[in-house]
This record gives structure tokens, sequence and C-alpha cells, in this order.
């Protein structure tokens, strides 16, 4: 230890395990120390620990600091209130208050926040809006004291849903280049919230009023927070219990102070251990602490009361071991003697009087379920008699895999527990009979009882929430985030468990996301998404996308979810070896111009396991897989009645090859919809460009109608363009990423990109005759990721940006992107590129590597926007976490980017406030005569700013004062011109007034439908840019 934390004073928090020595009592078994190892003794171990000091070289130097301390103190009286604060922070030794000064240098002094975003001088136009949605995190959720609210936390912000409609109510944001690790309700104050970070910073909010109270930083890693009710003590100062980890991993007791007693922020630290603590429950005001490491369970229990000093805060630990990893955990403490209504209960009557009973129940890795009964009660009679049994676990087992979650109900009569089985099951103690809930949409995560027990929230592994209701078992709310597969490193990794399990083999640690915007709602983002996103119970969760995921950004909430493939959910997922079945994977997606037709590809091939019988050596299994390969082109049909899309038309292997190679037989490597009628055109491994259309059905010349008497569809292929054949790649997981096909705006033109060894070629063809009109060679070098037309522009992406002048047939500009050493497979799954053909712009995101601290990296993404005619970029920005799609705002200026950690950010140039030219003075005296006269006319309220004329166009602003002279004489006779909608002039009509304004409904509509109402630009900015609309004279 240094100098300066010997000589802290008292008031400054220092390492509790010294203060401990100091005062073990001779039988040395009180007191905070390192858990070693056990000694183990048959199934349970009992362990005190404690510091040892009792050399005559420990007394000296225990003196010694004793002196230097007081001596320390009593200059230390002199100063001011402010000047201990900031000693204290420079020692380090506890957490500190950051007062605003603080918190301003500390926001500065993060590189990672000020690069998150970085935007240059030409950059003010452009606006990135706040992270739309997010990937839950590992934590229970939390209901609010009268269960209205439901709290779940993100990455880096907490959101508050309601209960009663699911939506979303606020959003609390930390440090942007901070995780939470943790939140807590305050047990005193309901409306106080706890939130820790992994950077060691603790936070203190008022959730209801969305305000930040409160920063400590206690200089180590934080990996769980919980603020434990006061139990029968008297309310108090909330202490905060912390694991945390400098060279070793602590339980670590906070009592925070703000404002002017921020200097009498103390700290304790409770328990040291080796190996990583899973978990932490504190009950009873604190005066029973219980965590887990590995297959230990540790019980912490003292008879002294939080209320009182943290120095005097001493707990006796002792510890059991389990035979399974733990997995899941859940205590509960109840009375010796009362049930609550003054009553014993049978419960209590069946057990030996003790001051405190402790029940806890364990969830196991291997699917295994241990209750104990009063474990703290039984250990003290075991220290006691030295002959008496260990405490023997009562063991539950149905599930076949490990539990996710398992929790006590209210009363203590029941258990609830879920797992990879997706079936939440309720265990009745006493009869031990069980009620099953089956069929959830994933893996469950997380089990939480509500205070009342009236409802159960859960949390499941596709990154969505629900809360049910305990008597009926159905869903009251749902909360569904994007279920991008996420990768995240874990502070502790589950042991592995043999298992014959499908997705073994390969799980790409990085995906690109087929997606598509909804035509008819903009808002909507169409997904191609997997089952479960990410589950802390299994090894190596599926990544094949098998379902699509409809999802609001406006509201950031999903709409809908359905299969597009064969899934588990609708057929058995287990093999005659109990194995998984794995999933298809859609490869590609998109959507029609009218938003009425969804075409899909989708993959299959057989495990290893199956063909490895079958091959010769190692080298034919892959060409056994592939040859065995189901490909599939789907074509659905949205349905208006049922809200959901019907498989109309299905063609296999549309692209069939009669060799086999390593990459299969009829690989479809791109589609893309044609933006001038409902068509798609498809691009395979046989070296054809389809053309697909729709066809009515006819059966011996009479059309074929369904139900609602509407004439049935089926498609077909119109035409077949044969190309250059393609030659054998030998990246297999890159094939379908080698080619790339783009329509014209006009439909006219499609062009197809690939790669043909050792050539890249570029193949024009017109739509209407299926020929081959221009053949260009080595545009682009490496994979193409990306290809598209804008005006007499062909851009391509891939290991450079190169933008081709079509007229000229030249080069126009172009540059090399860094790779950063990434492997081709992440360089290409990061790779993007978007269109908008309205605004005349192309979007690019690359990946690259950002240093996230000193010893590791961490994978982000540029992005950038281009004007083709300029080499020079309209907008940059850096957004940390790799793009997985990006697309097009329809209807709009902007894009939109899915980012690995499920994030939805929307990017918008930002309507500028009209630049107003100067005016002669003959001008100015006019304008002000005018509007001399305006003030003279009276006043109609709001119809000053938003009156709209009854005659003539509609979308006009009428003068102030109009509509009341109007109104005098009686309403007038609707004209064919006001039934328009407000963005549509008709050809001919002229404005009424040149000095009135036209102002249309897509003009407001880039101003604020930029995504959610917490996303928005500030009111001032908003204000300005509308009544720039209003005063700017419009041209149109």
């Amino acid at each position: 230890m240094s100098k300066r934390k010997r000589e802290a004073t008292a008031t400054e928090q220092i390492d509790g395990s010294k203060r401990t020595n100091k005062r073990a009592k001779k039988n040395g078994v009180e007191g905070r120390g390192e858990i070693n190892e056990p000694i183990r003794q048959e199934a349970t171990t009992t362990k005190l620990a404690f510091d040892e000091a009792s050399s005559d070289s420990g007394k000296d130097k225990v003196a010694l600091v004793a002196a230097r301390r007081e001596a320390k103190k009593q200059r230390r009286r002199a100063k001011k209130e402010q000047n201990e604060a900031m000693a204290l922070k420079r020692l380090g030794d506890g957490p500190t208050e950051l007062g605003p000064q603080e918190e301003g240098r500390l926001e500065q002094s993060s590189s990672k926040a000020r690069r998150e975003k970085t935007l240059s001088k030409d950059d003010i136009g452009w606006n990135v809006s706040e992270p739309i949605g997010g990937h839950l995190l590992d934590l229970d959720p939390i209901f609010s004291g009268d269960e209205q609210y439901l709290l779940l936390a993100y990455e880096s912000s907490i959101c508050i849903y309601s209960t009663a409609t699911s939506t979303l109510v606020r959003v609390l944001r930390t440090r942007r280049d901070h995780s939470i690790t943790g939140f807590s309700l305050s047990p005193n104050e309901s409306s106080r919230l706890y939130v820790s970070t992994n950077s060691g910073l603790i936070e203190e909010w008022n959730w209801v009023k969305g305000e930040r109270q409160g920063r400590w930083d206690i200089s180590s890693q934080i990996y769980g927070l919980t603020a434990p009710n006061p139990g029968s003590s008297e309310p108090s100062i909330d202490v905060v219990y912390t694991i945390d980890k400098k060279s070793t991993w602590m339980i670590t007791a906070h009592r925070l102070r703000r404002g002017n007693e921020a200097t009498k922020t103390e700290l304790r630290t409770l328990m040291k251990s080796r190996e990583a603590l899973t978990a932490l429950k504190v009950l009873d005001g604190g005066k029973v602490v219980v965590a887990t490491a590995g297959k230990r369970l540790m019980i912490g229990y003292t008879k002294k009361s939080v209320n009182s000093s943290l120095e005097e805060l001493t707990y006796i630990w002792r510890e059991v071991e389990c035979s399974d990893w733990i997995s899941s955990i859940d205590v509960r403490v109840e009375s010796s003697t009362s049930n609550g209504t003054g009553e014993i209960s049978q419960r209590s009557l069946s057990r030996s009087r003790s001051e405190v009973t402790v029940d806890i129940v364990l969830g196991c890795s291997k699917g295994a379920i241990y209750v104990y009964q009063d474990l703290l009660g039984k250990l003290i009679r075991k220290e006691k008699a030295k002959n008496s049994a260990p405490p023997v676990a009562e063991r539950l087992h149905w599930h076949r895999n490990g539990i996710g979650s398992v929790k006590w109900s209210a009363d203590g009569n029941y258990l609830i527990s879920g797992g990879l089985e997706t079936v939440m099951v309720l265990w009745q103690l006493d009869t031990r009979q069980k009620q099953c809930l089956p069929h959830l949409s994933a893996a469950i995560e997380s089990v939480v009882v509500s205070p009342s027990g009236s409802s159960y929230a859960i949390r499941l592994a596709n990154n969505s929430a629900m809360v049910l209701s305990t008597t009926e078992l159905q869903p009251i709310i749902s909360i569904s985030g994007i279920q991008v597969p996420v990768s995240r490193p874990r502070a502790v990794t589950a042991p592995f468990i043999p298992s014959v399990d499908a997705f073994l083999e390969s799980a790409p640690s990085l995906l690109r996301l087929p997606a598509a915007i909804s035509p008819s709602n903009p808002s909507h983002l169409m997904l191609a998404v997997p089952a479960a996103s990410a589950s802390r119970i299994e090894v190596a969760p599926s990544s094949n996308a098998a379902y699509l995921q409809t999802f609001d950004v406006a509201s950031s909430s999903q709409i809908k979810n359905q299969a597009l493939t064969r899934t588990k959910v609708t057929h058995l997922n287990m093999g005659p070896e109990s194995n998984v079945i794995a999933e298809p994977n859609v490869t590609l997606l998109q959507v029609s111009q009218d938003g009425k037709w969804l075409a899909t590809v989708d993959e299959w091939m057989p495990p290893r396991r199956d063909v490895a019988s079958m091959a010769i050596n190692d080298a034919s299994v892959i060409e056994e897989q592939t040859s065995r390969m189901e490909i599939y082109l789907k074509f659905w049909c949205w349905n208006d009645d049922s809200h959901v899309w019907e498989l109309v038309s299905r063609m296999d292997s549309p692209h069939s090859t009669s060799y086999r190679t390593s990459q299969g037989v009829g690989r479809v490597l791109d589609l893309a919809s044609d933006p001038s009628s409902t068509g798609f055109a498809t691009f395979g491994a046989d070296g054809l460009v389809r053309s697909w259309r729709p066809k009515f059905r006819y059966r011996d010349g009479i059309e074929v109608r369904g139900k609602d008497g509407k004439v049935l569809t089926s498609w077909v292929c119109q035409q077949a363009t044969p190309v250059r054949s393609l030659e054998p790649v030998t990246e297999s997981e890159n094939v379908h990423l080698a080619a790339k096909l783009a329509f014209s705006a006009d439909g006219s033109m499609l062009v197809v990109g690939y790669q043909a060894s050792p050539h890249t070629l570029i193949h024009m063809i017109d739509t209407d005759s299926g020929e081959v009109r221009y053949i260009r060679p080595n545009l682009f070098t490496g994979h193409l990721t990306g290809l598209a037309i804008i005006d007499r522009y062909l851009i391509l992406l891939s290991d450079s940006l190169t933008v081709w002048d079509l007229v000229n047939d030249q080069f126009h500009f172009g540059f090399a992107l860094h790779s950063y050493g990434l492997s081709p497979t992440k360089r290409l799954a990061a790779t993007h590129l978007a269109v908008d053909q309205q605004n005349h712009t192309f979007a690019i995101a690359i990946p690259e590597i950002s240093q996230a601290s000193k010893m590791t990296t961490k994978l982000r993404s540029q992005f950038a926007v281009f004007d083709p005619t300029s080499p020079a970029p309209l907008f940059t920005a850096t957004l940390p976490h790799t793009t997985t799609s990006l697309l097009p705002a329809p209807q709009r200026k902007g894009y939109y980017a899915i980012s690995s950690a499920a994030e939805v950010r929307i990017l918008t140039p930002k309507s500028l406030v009209a630049s107003f030219s100067k005016i002669s003075a003959d001008q100015a005296k006019n304008e002000k005569e005018k509007q001399k006269e305006q003030e003279m006319l009276p006043s109609s309220g709001l119809h000053n700013i938003f009156s709209s004329s009854s005659s003539g166009s509609a979308g006009h602003l009428s003068a102030p004062g109009a509509r009341s002279e109007r109104h005098k004489n009686g309403p007038s006779t609707p004209n064919a011109s006001s039934s328009m909608p407000a963005d549509i002039l008709p050809a001919g009509v002229a404005d009424d007034d040149d000095d009135v304004p036209v102002v249309r409904q897509q003009q407001l509509a880039e101003i604020f439908d930029v995504g959610p109402s917490y996303a928005l630009p500030p009111i001032g900015d908003l204000f300005e840019q509308v009544v720039g609309l209003f005063v700017k004279k419009s041209k149109a």
C-alpha cells in the first residue's frame, strides 16, 4: 500500500481489510477477508474467512500507520471542505462524488466519447440521432413500486416502459463509451435509481423526472450492483453493494453522499475472492449477503445494522459447494415465527427457531434445481454440533439444458424456472407438482416476480421482454427489440457442457443482416433475423436468420415477427440422436416497389455429422454437404386482412448447375427489386441473370380465383440472360457477397458485377430485351460488396470506392479503403452501400479498428455520405459499433444504420434556416407598411399562423384575418383543388399572392419525421426550421 493510502484520515475510506485486521477478535472468526481454496468436507464445506496479522512486525506497522494517520488528520482539519473532497479524489481510496467541474473534465478526457461522432466543419448540415432500440443486457428487469412501469437495461441506457400500454416513457442515458453493469431502485426513495458502469462509475438518477442527481467513481471495474431493502431497521441513507474487481474480485458496500456531505461517503470491502463472482444478493437490510462463484455458494451474516458506520460492519462468511456450475440463484428471508398475519407459519414450525431464516434456490448449468431450506441456520447448527450431517438440498430436475433463471414466488410456496427449452415451469413445493407454460418465442434468460406477486416479467433470448399475469399466465405487455445476433465479451464464461449440437461447427462472429424498407410505411424496417440474438446459457446459439421481423423506428417497437423457413416453433427440433436440427438461413431479401410482394432466398446445408460417414476423406465432406444443399427462392404476398406475408410461389434451386463445387449446387448470389414495376432479378452460380414476374393463374383457359374472389397469382421466370460462367471461388463464406445486381432508377437497365478469375466484370443488360449492351472489365478489385446507379454514375464498393461516369465511359473519382488487417469475412460483412435516388446521394459504411483500452481493440464503423458529382464527402461520422445493414430512408433525406448492438441510428440532413438576401430601402419600407396593415387586421388565434384557404389550392397559408372575412359571407363552395393533397399543386394553378409562402407537408415532414420523439433535435432548432419555412418565399 502506498504512503498516501496509509495516511488517509478516518473520514476517507481505505481498504476494509486493514481495519478488520486491527479489530479481529481473538477467536479469529469475525471480519472480512479473502476466501482461499475451501477445505472440502464431503458435499458441504464451511469456511470462515479472515486476515491474519499476528506477527510483531505487523503490530509495529499498524502502530506506525495509526500515528501517521492522526498527524495527518490534525493538519487537514484546517482545510476547506472543497479541498478535502479534491484530496479524496486524488487518493482514489473510495467512491468520490464528481461535481460539475469534475464531470466536465471526465467527459472531455474520454477520447472515446470525442471520437464516437466526429464531424468535420462541412458536416453541420447533418444530424446523427441517438440510438433507437438496442440489445437487452443480462440483467433482471425491475418493476416500479406501484408496478406501473418496467425498467429494462441496455448497453448505455435505462428504458422505462409503461406496463399498461408497453410504450416507451423515458430513456436515461449514461456515457456512451461506458457499458451498464447493474441497476437497482432505492429502497428508501421510490424515484431514486442507482446505475453502475464497467468503468467504475455509480450514478444516481431520479427516473421519474429523468434527472441525474449524482455520480461517484470507485476506481475499479464494477460487474454488479444492488441496493437492499432496509428490512426491519429504520430507513436511512442508502447502502449500495457492488461486485467489483481490481486485482481480485470483491464485494463492497458503499454509503454514497452528495453535495456538502460528499466527504462523508463511506466504503467497506466485505469479502475478496480469487474466483470470479457471478451473482450477488443482499437481504434483511444488509444483514445477509449471498454470492456465487462458479460452483461455490457463499453466505455472509452479521448481527449489526447497516445504519451504523460501515467501519463497524463485519460479516461471518460460510461456504457451500454445489456439484454443478451455478447459473442462477434466488434468495428469500423469512421471519422465524410470523407469516405476515401474526400467525405462525407451518413452514416455520417445521424448522428450528433462529434469528433469520434464509431459503436459497440454485439453478445449475446441467438443468438441475437445488432448494436449500433454512441453509444459514443449518450451517450454524453444524458448526455447534461437530458430528451433525451437512445440509442436504432438495433436487428438482425437469430441464434438459441449463437453467436461465429460477425465482421464488411472492409467498414462497412456488418456484418459477426457465431455460433453453422455451418453457416456463412452475413448481409447487409442498405437492411437488409442476405446471408448464410452453412455446415461448425464445429461451428464457430472466424471470422477475412483481412486488405484489400479481405478474411475472420475463426476458427472452430474442432481445424481448414480456409481462405475464400470475393467474391466467397470459401476456399483458410485450417489448421487443431487433434480434441482431450479438457477440459481446463476458466477464465470466460458463463451462462447456458436451452435447450433440449442430451449431458448434461454425458460428460467424459478424453477420451481414438482410434488410429492406417497407415502401408503404417508411418507418418500418424489415429484417431477416435468427430466433435468438444471444444467450448466456447457450454456448453457440444459432445465427441462421429464419424469421422476418418488422420493426417500427418511430415507436421503437416490434410490429410483428413471422417465420420465413421451417423453424423450431413449427417443427420438432430434435433429431433421433437428441441433436438440435439446424434451421435454414435467409441470405437475401427484397421488397417490390409497391410494397405488396416480398422475395427471399434461404439456404440449408446438412450438418457435417450427418454426411461424414458417406465421405471418403475430410476433403470430400464439404462436397457431400454442398451437394445436398436446399436453396429456395420464395415469393410472398401481403394479406391486408390477416396482416401477414403469404407464400405464393417457391422455386427450388432456381440457379441449379450440373456440376459440383465447394460452393454448392445453384447458389443464388444476389437479388434485386425492379424500382419501376413489380418484378425481381436474381443472379446465380450458373452464370444466368433471371428476371421474375407475376402471372395470373389459369386452368383450362379460366382464371383461378381464391376464397375472396381475387385472381390467384404465381411467379415465373420471364427471361434468362447468360453472362460469362463463374469459376469456383475458394472462400465459400464469401461467395454470396462476390456478385451484385443493381437497377437503374427507371428500371430500363440492370447492372451485374461479379468476379470471374482473374478479372472482375461489369455487364449492363437491357431489361426489355434481355440483351447485354455493355461489358467493362476491371472496374473494381476484390470482392464486390456494393453496386448502384445514380443518374449517369455507376457506384462500386469493394476494396475501394469507385465512381464511374457511364456517359463519358471514364473514371470519375475513387479511393482505396483501409482493410485494418481484417479477414475478408469480417470486412465483407461490415462494408455496406446505400443509395438515395430521390436526393441523388449515396452512403457507405466501412469497418474501423479503434483502441478500446490499453490491451484490447474494438471494431466500429466509419460512415460517409457522397454526392456522386464530387469526391468530397457531404458528411462523415464514426459510429461506435459495426454496421450490419445500411438502408436509405424513403420519402425523406437520410439513411438508417443498423448496428451489431441491435441499435438503429437515423442519419439525416438538417433543414437549415433559409438565408435571406438584402432588400433595398424601398422594399424594406413597403415591407414595414404591409406589416403595419397586417397588425391592424382582427386576430383569429392560431389561424394567424396555420390557416388554410378554402378556395384555391390546398396547402396555401392565408393572410391573418382573411379567414374571418370569408366566414362573414358563410362557408365557401369547395372546388376540385380543395380535395387535393397539401403537398401537390396542380399544373397551371398560380399562387393567390406572391407574398404568401407555400409550405407543403413534405417540408414539415423533413423536419419532424426523423425518428421517435426523444431523437428529435432541440426545440429551439425545430422552431427556427419551421419559422424559416413560413418566412421564406416559396418559388414552387
